[in-house]
């Protein structure tokens, strides 16, 4: 029973970590795609104004 409470509390644990983990690294991924959005629309912007 022990081992078993442990095997479950070490589950949990790990999906917990990886559930924190893939959502750090979705918030990260959707900041940089957006500040490739901006520095894009930023350079067109750029270009249009200065012709």
């Amino acid at each position: 029973l022990l081992r078993n409470e442990d095997t479950i509390q070490n589950y949990f644990r790990a999906s917990v970590i990886l559930t924190v983990y893939s959502q750090a690294i979705f918030s990260l991924l959707k900041y940089s795609i957006i500040n490739i959005h901006l520095q894009a629309r930023q350079s067109v912007i750029y270009s249009t104004t200065s012709r």
